[in-house]
């Protein structure tokens, strides 16, 4: 319940539960629709069932947040799996786009595919690295916030170098893909 005592906070806490319980309604439905094509689609079924599981999830790891005064490493791991959330879910959506096609229509060039989980991996190092840079650093809410201990300079040196290389993966071109002459 939110009070005047608890200011911003409260409000914020109450946000967190409100949209918890549409995300997971969502979820739900969503789960609900694709309950009867569980046969002809079992990876949008699976899919819709980890949503759904992980929306339930993140709620007690939300309130585990709270009761452990925000430690960082609760806080990180509350994000990741949000993260993680949001690209399963996006993976929902790009597959039931795709329709049932069969692999060997989603066939795909060596260097591609090479070149996506190589992205993905550095994206995910740079993410984990940010969150423990965001868990050392000071709090801009509270002096007393718990840290978790790790040098925030440091950090913020290592977590830029994988930044850095994301950064141009992203803008180079890949083979058969050279930019034009003007």
């Amino acid at each position: 319940m939110n009070t005047p005592e608890m200011g911003i906070h409260g409000l914020i806490e109450f946000g967190n539960r409100t949209l918890t319980g549409l995300v997971g309604g969502l979820a739900l439905a969503l789960l609900l629709c694709v309950f009867q094509l569980r046969a002809q689609r079992k990876d949008l079924y699976i899919l819709a069932s980890s949503v759904l599981v992980g929306v339930m999830a993140q709620a007690l790891v939300g309130g585990i947040t709270v009761l452990t005064g925000l430690n960082p490493f609760i806080v990180g791991f509350h994000y990741l799996a949000s993260l993680t959330l949001v690209c399963l879910s996006a993976l929902f959506v790009h597959r039931l786009g795709a329709g049932a096609r069969t692999p060997a229509g989603l066939a795909s060039p060596r260097w591609l595919k090479n070149s996506l989980w190589a992205t993905a991996s550095l994206t995910a190092v740079t993410v984990v690295l940010g969150v423990l840079t965001t868990g050392a650093g000071p709090h801009s809410g509270d002096a007393a916030a718990g840290r978790n201990g790790f040098n925030a300079v440091i950090l913020q040196h290592v977590h830029a170098w994988p930044s850095y290389l994301l950064i141009v993966m992203t803008a180079a071109p890949g083979p058969g893909l050279a930019l034009e002459e003007a």
